[in-house]
């Protein structure tokens, strides 16, 4: 009798578990590393970089999606929930992160703005630093000097080509009047 149990006590076990071994995934949530959520290619891209391998880093937005037009569905709102750590632009360029990590509460995850305004400012001020760029390029040179003739006529036929240099583009200063001379003078423009 003894055999028997045993024979049966065994084929109970196989069977128990068999059944459980279905039940194991090989998801990466059970890999051990912690789980980084983040907003978008580039800021994956960052991530990854510091990280490594050490982390699973995971995207939200598709990558041929503009930061500023991406809205996460339902399932994103639980990946998002699932992750350990989550990190995005900032500069209020993800306008759905700030409500969407206030309505999860304490679901949120530890969140992190790879890009912050200065201490005390409130918003950029873009004109100012679109200034302060353009003087920095322009005092770089070279410089070529290239003196167009504003003339109603030949707007049309203006162009202009960019070059690897800073233009810097003058109009004439002298009057120039439409009697001076015909059109026949101007034959030579292309």
């Amino acid at each position: 009798m003894r055999k028997s149990t045993l024979q049966v006590l065994l084929t109970a076990s196989i069977l128990i578990f068999s059944s459980l071994a279905g039940c194991l995934g090989d998801d990466e949530e059970g890999d051990g590393k912690v789980t980084i959520m983040t907003s978008t290619y580039h800021v994956e891209q960052i991530v990854s970089a510091i990280v490594g391998d050490t982390m699973n880093v995971e995207i939200l937005a598709p990558s041929n999606m503009p930061v500023h037009d991406f809205e996460p569905s339902a399932d994103d709102v639980i990946r998002l929930a699932n992750s350990d750590m989550f990190f995005y632009h900032g500069l209020g360029l993800e306008t759905w992160v700030d409500a969407k990590l206030a309505s999860m509460g304490d679901d949120a995850p530890t969140s992190f703005a790879t890009h912050r305004l200065p201490a005390g400012q409130v918003a950029l001020d873009y004109e100012g630093m679109l200034k302060t760029q353009i003087c920095e390029l322009l005092a770089e040179g070279p410089y070529e000097t290239n003196e167009l003739e504003s003339v109603d006529y030949h707007a049309d036929d203006l162009e202009l080509h960019a070059e690897p240099v800073t233009h810097t583009l003058s109009y004439a200063t002298h009057e120039h009047s439409f009697g001076d001379h015909d059109e026949d003078d101007h034959d030579d423009h292309d």
